[in-house]
């Protein structure tokens, strides 16, 4: 099986959780020596994963669409629910949590759109207007300021590293743009 995204629960560095393409959610609590199949948040491929740091027992899916978009869960991984509202039935490929704030989640979709949801992951809102067309192919949230978002974008019009120091409703671009 393929492993597309692996997170680490950042109060138990031994605990993985990695997602496959055949919709399966596989965890370690022994830093990888053996593991365990958690229920399925669906039957799609499982493309992204994000942990909350602030919350590591809160676990974010996103797939490959239709079936499931997004699923949450608030127990670890052992049981799951799908949210929706807002998402564009896309492939979700990249997700992250503000590290001090659970409720805060970005999602990037495979048409290189961000997404963002301020109530944990239940409603989602558009937040790449102003870049240009262009897709997104990284996230990043700032550690200490996460209001700082930074994407790594690739277009026809624009290539490069993109910063919003407003919870990503404006973007600049940094040095590194072409």
């Amino acid at each position: 099986s393929v492993v597309h995204d692996i997170v680490i629960d950042p109060t138990a560095p031994t605990t993985l959780y990695v997602a496959t393409d055949e919709g399966t959610i596989r965890k370690s609590t022994n830093g990888g020596a053996t593991w365990s199949t958690l229920p399925s948040p669906g039957t799609s491929s499982v493309l992204a994963l994000a942990i909350a740091p602030s919350a590591p027992t809160t676990l974010f899916a996103g797939s490959d669409g239709y079936l499931f978009l997004l699923s949450k869960s608030s127990d670890g991984g052992k049981t799951w629910g799908e949210r929706r509202t807002g998402l564009e039935a896309q492939k979700i490929q990249i997700l992250a949590v503000d590290p001090s704030n659970a409720s805060t989640v970005y999602a990037v979709s495979d048409n290189g759109n961000v997404l963002k949801s301020t109530d944990g992951g239940t409603i989602w809102k558009k937040r790449s207007v102003s870049l240009r067309s262009s897709n997104v192919w990284s996230l990043a949230i700032d550690p200490v300021t996460p209001t700082t978002v930074y994407v790594g974008i690739g277009g026809i019009l624009t290539n490069g590293v993109f910063k919003s120091t407003d919870g990503a409703n404006t973007w600049y671009p940094t040095g590194l743009t072409q």
